[in-house]
């Protein structure tokens, strides 16, 4: 039971329903000394939940009781109610006022207050009339009209998912705060940040109340100006605009999730106003460092590097430090490497020392507080003293971001270690972040389509456009190109209006439809063949490069003769070099010195007649330069692995997961093509001044590393089964 005590003049006993099922009931008589009314049904008490606000006045006391009513109402019998005289009075259920406000008539302000806090303490818990609208609007008639009125709270940030962060709030000691909306009521469980009259409350828009519970009770009204122009406008006691709600933000974010308005919102501050670069650079200092880079992840991650300088041995631990927190930098998180120019620049300071390795490359999974560009890296030196490092403001989108990372350090200085400690795990979710900022693909029919295609080329085009006129005069020329569908999907869209200009005219001297995919952005290879295949309606895809171009007619149709056994899910051509040697003859792993597996192609180099090469037979794999597969097999699969960046590795990925299915791969060197090879990865500056191509290795080693042990371990694949 809960008791309160309200002063008022006496009523007659009434009733009032305050939700369906949930009635107040209002007696009056002699105070009691705290005795609660006796409430019955039928010769029964009322079941809990029970509560009741008693209300001093003189002589007699008005008691207010919220109660559960009866199931059984049939022939309207009455409640007996006890009033402070000892009578038990009828009150029938037919007679409850249905307007709740009329339990406030006759009450001053202190005394609705005080029905508004039995209200929003019990009640709303109780009988669980939080959620409900019409409990709501009666919270916000009494909230108006019982309490002072201090004026507009701000939406500044949505700093959490469900919360927002106030400002304009004088929260006075020892109060609570309460939300009541629209059509819900909440209590707040936050507390005052120490930035100012800043608020973190649950979910508001403009027109809730924010009421303070108290001794001094207060109610604010919700206003929710457009973010942007507001962060730009703030000022606060003449400190830089938007330092303070930046401050705050951070604060209130803490270690919650970093997305929505407040992730935009922090993103925003940082480019803004971003903090002063800090670096030491002077030799005459016993200690130098600077942090070049500072890129996070898009997940709450960090990726830093630079140089640090220590001859004397100075610092003892490092962190890595945001207003919300700091992470150590351990030896698991953090690698050293040289840096010829920094010892150069310092090899006549005042202070030298013998350590070859300046230069160091650091990844943080989670770094407190959310979103940042600009964490400091701190140095503890042993005496206990501390010195700052903060790098100057960048920001970049995922992929840029991605190619930094990857292409920060000089060729030669990236090790299998460093890459899987440091530099793959913050490209991995950065390369994720740009894979899913795009935009729907534009597709272009170029003359009429063939009605009932026997197999859908998906050719990705990327600047390089010099082998296309060849590649589509020779697929025009072959009749079983002409029963097929080509789809050329588009890269570099900046091409788009030179590559349509293109095909078209091509259209008109060969009379041989397209299919133009015009990416939104480069987002490589596997994510244009994933594309492509949605466009395709054949039974079989063929995956071909824009360098690959036919020996003859009839190639196709050849490549194509293997699907007649079953269990054949991807089939590959004889490619070959543009003197005529072997470029592939299928596809095989072997491992390095470092027992890490790389793609190896049978008989590479080789004479076009080499007696070995001139067998059809079942391989581990085929290159995806031109790769045949079963257009169901592809969907069941997932399509291309993505996960690769830029354009490598996708191909073997691809031809494990086909035998993952229970399929076969089979090589077929009757079917001839030329292959001009990596004509286009070659233009594309995020694969050559990058290390993706070891990254792709890497990951490629991880994932696969037991299923290509098994499979080079059997004699041939064709032993496994046989169709």
């Amino acid at each position: 039971m809960m008791l309160r005590v309200i002063a008022a003049t006496a009523t007659p006993p009434r009733g009032v329903l305050l939700a369906p099922g949930v009635a107040l009931i209002i007696v009056s008589g002699p105070d009691r000394q705290g005795g609660a009314p006796g409430i019955s049904f039928r010769g029964r008490a009322l079941p809990a939940p029970y509560g009741m606000v008693t209300i001093e006045t003189e002589p007699n006391a008005l008691q207010i009781a919220a109660v559960r009513l009866p199931a059984d109402q049939q022939g309207d019998p009455p409640l007996l109610v006890e009033n402070g005289s000892g009578e038990h009075l009828p009150l029938y259920l037919s007679e409850l006022d249905t307007d709740p406000l009329a339990i406030a008539a006759g009450l001053d302000a202190t005394a609705r207050w005080r029905l508004l806090e039995f209200l929003l303490n019990f009640c709303s818990a109780a009988f669980r009339l939080g959620r409900s609208p019409a409990f709501a609007q009666l919270c916000v008639r009494l909230a108006l009209d019982c309490t002072r009125n201090a004026g507009i709270a701000t939406v500044e940030a949505h700093v959490l998912t469900g919360q927002v962060l106030l400002s304009g709030l004088d929260v006075p000691r020892g109060s609570t705060l309460c939300v009541i909306r629209r059509g819900n009521v909440a209590h707040s469980t936050t507390v005052v940040l120490e930035t100012g009259h800043l608020q973190v409350v649950p979910q508001v828009t403009s027109g809730d109340l924010i009421l303070a519970c108290g001794s001094d009770p207060v109610v604010w009204t919700v206003d929710e100006p457009p973010i942007v122009p507001h962060i730009l406008s703030l000022r606060e006691n003449g400190r830089t605009p938007g330092s303070v709600a930046r401050a705050a933000c951070r604060q209130a974010i803490g270690r919650g999730p970093r997305t929505g308005r407040a992730a935009q919102l922090l993103r925003e501050m940082d480019v803004l106003y971003p903090a002063a670069a800090l670096k030491i650079d002077d030799p005459a200092q016993p200690i130098g460092g600077e942090v070049e880079l500072a890129i996070p992840d898009g997940d709450g991650g960090m990726f830093i590097a630079g140089w640090l300088r220590d001859p004397l041995r100075m610092i003892d631990t490092m962190d890595l430090a945001t207003d919300a927190g700091h992470v150590a930098l351990t030896s698991e998180s953090i690698v050293r490497l040289p840096r010829p120019d920094i010892a150069k620049r310092f090899a006549t300071a005042a202070h030298r020392g013998t350590d070859a390795k300046q230069g160091f490359v650091a990844y943080v999974p989670e770094l407190p507080g959310g979103h940042t560009v600009q964490p400091r890296l701190a140095l503890r030196l042993r005496s206990g003293s501390r010195i700052d490092l903060t790098p100057g403001p960048r920001s970049m989108g995922p992929a840029a971001a991605r190619d930094t990372v990857l292409g920060c350090i000089p060729p030669g200085y990236v090790t299998p270690s460093m890459m899987q400690r440091c530099i793959a795990p913050a490209a991995a979710r950065l390369h994720r972040a740009a894979m899913q900022v795009r935009d729907p693909a534009e597709v272009t029919h170029i003359g009429k389509r063939v009605a009932k295609p026997v197999a859908s080329i998906l050719i990705p085009l990327y600047r390089n456009l010099g082998f296309l006129r060849f590649q589509l005069g020779a697929l025009a020329e072959d009749p079983d190109c002409r029963r097929s569908e080509v789809i050329y999907i588009l890269d570099s869209p900046e091409q788009r209006n030179e590559v349509e200009h293109l095909l078209r005219g091509l259209h008109r001297l060969t009379g041989f439809p397209t299919t133009l995919v015009v990416m939104p952005q480069n987002l490589g290879y596997a994510a244009a063949n994933n594309v492509g295949a949605r466009e395709a309606r054949a039974p079989v895809l063929l995956l071909l490069n824009s360098d690959v171009i036919p020996t003859e007619p009839g190639w196709l149709r050849t490549l194509m003769e293997p699907f007649a056994r079953p269990l054949v899910g991807a089939t590959g051509p004889k490619l070959l070099f543009e003197d005529g040697s072997i470029q592939h003859a299928g596809l095989h792993f072997e491992r390095d010195e470092d027992g890490i597996w790389f793609n190896r192609h049978y008989h590479k180099g080789m004479p076009r007649r080499w007696l070995d090469a001139q067998r059809r037979r079942d391989v581990p794999g085929v290159t995806g330069a031109a790769l045949a597969i079963r257009r169901k097999l592809f969907e069941q699969i997932g399509g291309v692995c993505e996960d690769y960046i830029i354009g490598d590795y996708e191909d073997s990925d691809l031809c494990l997961r086909v035998h993952a299915a229970g399929s076969l791969i089979t090589y077929v060197p009757e079917a001839e093509l030329f292959h001009f090879e990596r004509r286009s990865i070659g233009l594309h500056t995020g694969y050559m001044r990058t290390h993706a191509a070891l990254y792709n290795r890497l990951l490629h080693h991880a994932r696969w590393d037991r299923a290509i042990t098994a499979l080079m371990a059997e004699p041939t694949p064709a032993r496994r089964r046989r169709a």
